[in-house]
């Protein structure tokens, strides 16, 4: 089963990935979407210096940063990947981010939607406030996704209950037919 994020949960979760950005002083934060073989970056935040835009695709197994918080479903603090002998060659340094925080979006089954996430194109340490605040961000995309769910397969029941009753409504209809013409 395929669910939209219809435009208002967007417009929603615009507000949110500003905010971060805003309070925690950084240039970029994004909620990335998993659409394999990519991953695509579906919101961003509207800050001066974000160098990624809405809707850029990248391709998974690259190095990412995203991709270790998905495989890991743990967050990643990486507070200068310049001097990281594990993040030193991320495909994001040459766009200027050396620091990074994210953590793994959920559905409720389990299945990854993808991460939210900020980067900087400083040092940037991540206190555990600023930790705290991202997961708080995350939950509410969370319960957004679980809403979404939840609506999804009560509209696939009662499109499965419709074609029953309309199924039985036609058999009733024959069989009335059928009825009629031996009385007559």
């Amino acid at each position: 089963m395929t669910i939209q994020v219809p435009a208002q949960i967007i417009e929603k979760w615009q507000e949110i990935i500003d905010l971060l950005a805003a309070v925690l002083h950084v240039p970029s934060a994004l909620i990335m979407k998993v659409e394999p073989p990519n991953i695509r970056v579906f919101v961003r935040s509207e800050s001066e210096g974000n160098p990624y835009e809405r809707d850029e695709r990248a391709c998974l197994n690259t190095g990412l940063y995203c991709e270790t918080v998905m495989k890991t479903r743990q967050l990643l603090l990486v507070p200068d990947a310049l001097a990281d002998q594990e993040w030193n060659a991320n495909p994001d340094i040459k766009l200027g981010m050396i620091s990074y925080m994210g953590v793994p979006v959920a559905w409720p089954n389990g299945d990854i939607f993808g991460t939210i996430w900020v980067l900087d194109d400083r040092r940037h340490e991540y206190s555990e406030l600023f930790r705290k605040f991202l997961f708080q961000c995350r939950d509410v995309l969370q319960a957004d996704l679980k809403s979404l769910q939840a609506s999804a397969e009560l509209e696939t029941k009662v499109l499965k209950r419709t074609a029953e009753l309309h199924k039985a409504q036609t058999a009733l209809a024959q069989d009335f037919e059928h009825a009629l013409t031996q009385v007559l």
